[in-house]
């Protein structure tokens, strides 16, 4: 097993890739001229959004915890992702040694690896939904889009009683806490790690790309509230910044840092770019 991407005390986690996409300019950053030089610079060759996919496997006190759980059976054949069961073999972890699975919210990049045939990939484990989460998406208001992933993903797991519903705060491990942070999707959350004084975040998808930590305000066509979401986005930022909590996030492809400056932020990354 390669070294952990956190290590929090005695808490130690991995980001996982699930595998790499890039998305056209308009499908991720609406609003956006891709040719202002700030996006220009980030694009790739062929103009597009370059995003990383990724889980957190987090081990605590005994406990193994995976958040979120990629594609999986909803990745096109010729796609670059759906590929977290072979990373996850690759650091030595069988899906029978998972026993916690926290779900940060309900999109398919996020849910589509809990089913294989029909049948739970991780069979021993309780699955965490964020309550505000589970409750929208099968409530008589969801969008067809995320309704149908979660009937598809969740409501087979909870039908087998393997999903438990939780609230802001919730501790599911040792030291991992899942908290509320809404407006990507009403019940997004993000997870810290914390032991002994050090601390750590995962965003899971409140930024998008790391040039989201620069600019928060840029809109994003995946939020569910975009009001919110850059609520919630400048919040997190404004918690973290300069305090060397290492941070973590679903589409970023690197640990890193958030660096203030002068009323903005930067991001600081610490590792080579995981795609």
């Amino acid at each position: 097993m390669r070294a952990p991407d956190f290590e929090v005390g005695g808490i130690q986690a991995w980001l996982v890739d699930d595998g790499f996409a890039a998305y056209h300019v308009g499908g991720v950053f609406p609003e956006l001229d891709p040719a202002m030089p700030e996006l220009a610079a980030v694009l790739t060759e062929e103009g597009g959004v370059p995003m990383s996919h990724h889980c957190l496997l987090v081990r605590s006190g005994g406990r193994t915890v995976l958040v979120d759980t990629g594609y999986g059976e909803l990745a096109q054949p010729d796609a670059a992702t759906g590929k977290l069961a072979d990373r996850l073999a690759e650091l030595g972890v069988g899906p029978e040694e998972v026993d916690t699975v926290v779900i940060s919210h309900a999109h398919g990049d996020h849910v589509g690896g809990l089913l294989r045939d029909g049948r739970a990939v991780f069979g021993r484990a309780r699955h965490l939904v964020p309550r505000p989460e589970w409750d929208h998406w099968t409530g008589p208001g969801a969008d067809a889009g995320t309704g149908k992933t979660v009937a598809r993903c969740l409501r087979p797991l909870h039908d087998q009683g393997l999903v438990d519903l939780i609230d802001d705060g919730a501790e599911v491990a040792p030291g991992v806490t899942v908290r509320d942070a809404p407006g990507h999707t009403p019940g997004h959350a993000v997870v810290d790690l914390e032991d002994g004084g050090v601390r750590a975040a995962y965003l899971s998808d409140a930024i998008l790309h790391a040039v989201h930590v620069a600019h928060p305000e840029w809109a994003c066509s995946f939020d569910n509230d975009g009001a919110l979401a850059l609520e919630t986005r400048r919040r997190l930022l404004a918690d973290l910044a300069d305090r060397d909590i290492l941070v973590g996030a679903s589409h970023v492809g690197t640990t890193g840092y958030v660096r203030g400056e002068a009323g903005a932020y930067r991001w600081d990354a610490t590792t080579p770019a995981r795609t």
